[in-house]
């Protein structure tokens, strides 16, 4: 399976190519809600969602996201964050 690159993505999603990557996202389709904060210690589990994307948690690294994903009680998918300059855009990532 290719991996598409940064550029190709922004095309495919029609936004600008100076458009800015800010990281992976976790997202739950089912509440439309993004995760924005992860917790976990002394054996309780802690997670808060946001409604919008450019609150929520960012991961530098993909298998960390899809980690957080994995641990969601509802299901939920990792995406990526940009920013146009003007707005915010979240796209799925599909594995």
């Amino acid at each position: 399976m290719a991996t598409a690159t940064l550029s190709e993505i922004k095309a495919q999603i029609g936004i600008p190519e100076s458009s800015q990557f800010l990281g992976y996202v976790v997202h739950v389709p089912s509440t439309d809600e993004f995760l924005a904060e992860a917790k976990e210690g002394g054996g309780v589990s802690f997670r808060a969602f946001v409604k919008g994307p450019e609150l929520a948690q960012r991961y530098s690294e993909y298998d960390h996201a899809h980690r957080r994903a994995g641990e969601s009680k509802k299901p939920a998918e990792v995406g990526l964050l940009f920013d146009t300059g003007s707005q915010f855009i979240y796209a799925p990532v599909n594995d």
